[in-house]
């Protein structure tokens, strides 16, 4: 998992977005992400656009990863929780709910 500590928002479930324009799967993430934003203040959001799979940020983070979207969430604590490949809603909400009772 990507060290992404630096950008975490303390006392928040931080949930790293990493995705790109032409991705249709990460359209759907972004839109189920931001009606939970507007439901919840306990969620911090990082959008990051890979672009493309050989950018400087997809081969900094992205080794090994199938598909995307990709995200990776952090608990309240600022531990990671799990990262998510792919359209997993069920699995991210199941991370974001873990990192909330941290």
């Amino acid at each position: 998992m990507p060290d992404l500590t630096a950008h975490l928002a303390p006392g928040k479930v931080t949930v790293f977005d990493f995705y790109a324009d032409w991705c249709a799967p990460c359209r759907k993430v972004d839109a189920h992400v931001f009606g939970l934003l507007n439901q919840r203040s306990d969620i911090a959001y990082r959008k990051l656009n890979v672009v493309s799979w050989e950018s400087p940020l997809a081969k900094r983070y992205l080794g090994g990863v199938p598909n995307l979207p990709y995200l990776v969430v952090y608990g309240k604590d600022g531990q990671p929780v799990r990262s998510v490949t792919g359209f997993d809603l069920s699995a991210l909400d199941a991370a974001i709910s873990e990192g909330a009772s941290r």
